[in-house]
């Protein structure tokens, strides 16, 4: 069976299963996979969803092949587990363009606060990132050095982009992680000192042999990261059902 298997693979045939999170990793999938039927057209990709910390479940588990996921400290990380480094992005504060405090983004849409100055916007209505994510976990250590929890927290979400929209819409400020989540002409973007980066990797068993079509797929992995920091991303976008 494992020769056959292993046929299979060097005959550019076969499937493997990808694993993201829903708001972002299928807008990332949708630029990826065209280049990557150029040159494997016989071999499937079955795309899972789920929240980051059933992601690295479901690789150690068999149920996903290669995932996407941002991890806060790879300390805790399965030793049974392979990672590798896709990306760095930062987190910002987003806030309505009609906030009181805008003004602290000079130029009109970008500017930069020390995280100690999270606690002008105490009293401020959030959205935020459902408790479950890892996200979340960061936010709530920086409001809790900041002096403060929030109090009128409009709804949780289990991804940044419905905060992001809300942001959008003027009824709340929340956290937002570029350019993952494009900016907006509606939105002021708060870079916070010292910022707050991301670590984007790729995961898979150890025990897990890729084949060259799979090492193919990370590569663009990288490829999609380098253009995500260009506005060349926009023309290889497909529409997703």
């Amino acid at each position: 069976a494992y020769t056959t298997l292993r046929d299979i693979k060097e005959m550019n045939q076969g499937s493997f299963s990808f694993g993201c999170v829903a708001d972002w990793g299928f807008g990332m999938f949708s630029c990826v996979y065209p280049k990557f039927i150029e040159k494997y057209p016989r071999i499937r990709v079955e795309v899972k969803s789920a929240s980051l910390d059933d992601l690295v479940k479901m690789v150690l588990d068999g149920a996903v092949d290669i995932a996407y996921v941002t991890l806060n400290s790879l300390k805790k990380l399965s030793p049974a587990i392979c990672v590798e480094h896709i990306d760095t992005m930062e987190t910002v504060l987003a806030i309505p363009k009609t906030h009181r405090l805008a003004h602290l983004a000079p130029d009109g849409h970008f500017g930069t606060i020390k995280r100690d100055d999270l606690r002008l916007f105490k009293e401020d209505t959030w959205v935020l990132t459902e408790k479950a994510t890892m996200i979340r976990s960061l936010v709530d250590n920086l409001f809790i050095k900041a002096g403060f929890m929030p109090q009128k927290i409009l709804f949780e979400t289990p991804t940044q982009k419905l905060g992001h929209v809300a942001v959008q819409s003027g009824i709340a400020c929340s956290f937002v992680t570029l350019p993952h989540d494009e900016a907006s002409d509606t939105a002021i973007y708060l870079h916070l000192d010292p910022p707050i980066m991301r670590q984007f990797y790729a995961i898979y068993r150890k025990t897990y042999n890729l084949s060259e079509a799979e090492k193919y797929f990370i590569e663009l992995l990288h490829w999609f990261s380098a253009m995500a920091k260009t506005p060349e991303l926009d023309k290889y976008y497909i529409d997703w059902p």
